[in-house]
């Protein structure tokens, strides 16, 4: 971003504020240089919008689920009580049904049980 009144100087990275845009990505850095750059050029051109995933509940919610290793983040729970039966039920992550983990589970082991039994009785 160039001054007001300045011909030979732009400020770009965290040292400048945009509107809808958050300092310290690498995408605030580089739209910030790129916009410095076309003023002081004084070349017409658009810099691309800023992708509006930083902004979008979906997003926000993978990316707490994927800090938390994947587990339910604190309060989904709670959040899911909230929202069911609205219109932003959706929003939120299938849940795998626990009943399907544990039958697959149970089959696995009882597949294992069977070939250690098959190992005992050639032993």
């Amino acid at each position: 971003m160039v001054p007001e009144g300045c011909k030979n100087m732009g400020l770009l990275g965290q040292f400048v504020e945009t509107n809808n845009d958050i300092v310290f990505t690498m995408e605030s850095s580089v739209r910030t240089a790129r916009l410095a750059v076309y003023k002081l050029l004084n070349l017409n051109k658009q810099v691309p919008d800023i992708n509006p995933l930083q902004y979008d509940i979906r997003q926000l919610i993978k990316a707490a689920s994927t800090l938390n290793d994947d587990e339910p983040f604190v309060g989904e729970n709670l959040l899911r009580k909230v929202l069911k039966g609205t219109y932003f039920e959706h929003v939120l992550p299938e849940v795998p049904e626990k009943e399907a983990l544990e039958s697959f589970l149970q089959e696995q082991f009882g597949k294992f049980k069977d070939w250690v039994d098959s190992i005992r009785e050639k032993l």
